[in-house]
């Protein structure tokens, strides 16, 4: 069986990628924890950075288009990504991998409902 991803999902598997990296090179073994945490700190502007050039116009969107566009974002990781991530995991076995999914799954649907009744508060609030 082959899972074919969207681009969306490709885009969405792309940054988390570009961030993990930026991560990852940011903790050498050993290393002291005040040093752990200035690496993490570079790690993650980088990642900023990375982001802000893949994305540029993020920063010109008003709060309510980045509500809209984290609702849309939440709706499409409970609906899209981590359902097609726990299929994927059940065809390969993987029933613990695919409860996690399922969870997270379940986690975005919430999340999407409480920014949705954030949203119309704000725009309630807005004369």
């Amino acid at each position: 069986m082959e899972i074919r991803y969207s681009p969306k999902v490709d885009a969405d598997l792309e940054a988390a990628f570009l961030a993990e990296s930026c991560r990852g090179a940011a903790e050498p073994p050993g290393e002291g924890t005040q040093a752990a945490l200035e690496r993490q700190r570079q790690a993650d502007s980088i990642a900023a950075r990375l982001f802000a050039a893949r994305w540029p116009d993020t920063e010109r969107r008003t709060v309510f288009e980045l509500l809209e566009e984290m609702i849309a974002y939440e709706s499409y990781r409970a609906s899209e990504l981590f359902p097609l991530f726990a299929k994927e995991a059940r065809h390969d076995g993987a029933e613990e991998a695919a409860a996690l999914f399922e969870a997270r799954t379940a986690a975005a649907e919430e999340q999407c409902r409480r920014l949705g009744k954030l949203l119309r508060e704000l725009e309630g609030g807005v004369s």
